[in-house]
């Protein structure tokens, strides 16, 4: 079996990388976007593949493990970008109208990678201490979460009332 070292990761990146920009300075900008969106939604289908019999197990078993947590985290993340991004297809689609640059969807998109976060950041360590130790749900890093939460959306809030425009 062939192993990923450090080195390879960083030769995968620079790859990568200069793929993207030599695309990007060649491709029109929303024919870019459209086509990675478009690429994006299919690999939200594998990430659902993968994901979905352990989140499905979660809700079967009524408990929440460390596995469980990040797997739920970690799918209300993807539906939230998997959401943005096809709204911003549909919303191109349609000509772009003001009046949908923001509304309950959007708000909920945000709100559930919120969520998702969190459960992402409070999943318990690994590994345990215990393998047989229960899993408290949202339990570490929760007063972290919490105050770098309220202290984002403080300073956001700040800006917008002390600058009159909405970030």
């Amino acid at each position: 079996m062939k192993t990923f070292t450090r080195s390879k990761l960083i030769m995968w990146a620079a790859i990568h990388i200069c793929f993207f920009i030599l695309i990007s300075t060649f491709v029109p900008r929303l024919i870019l976007m459209t086509v990675l969106n478009g690429v994006f939604l299919g690999i939200v289908v594998a990430v659902t593949i993968v994901y979905l019999p352990i989140v499905w197990q979660t809700f079967r078993k009524n408990e929440v493990d460390r596995v469980s947590q990040l797997a739920i985290g970690i799918s209300l993340i993807w539906a939230s970008i998997a959401g943005q991004r096809l709204y911003w297809i549909i919303w191109h689609n349609y000509g772009m109208p003001e009046s949908w640059r923001s509304n309950p969807f959007l708000a909920f998109m945000s709100f559930i990678s919120i969520i998702g976060g969190g459960l992402f950041v409070t999943a318990p360590g690994f590994p345990p201490s215990n393998s047989t130790e229960e899993a408290e749900f949202w339990g570490t890093n929760r007063n972290m979460l919490v105050a770098l939460g309220v202290l984002g959306g403080v300073v956001t809030f700040s800006l917008s009332v002390f600058s009159g425009q909405v970030f």
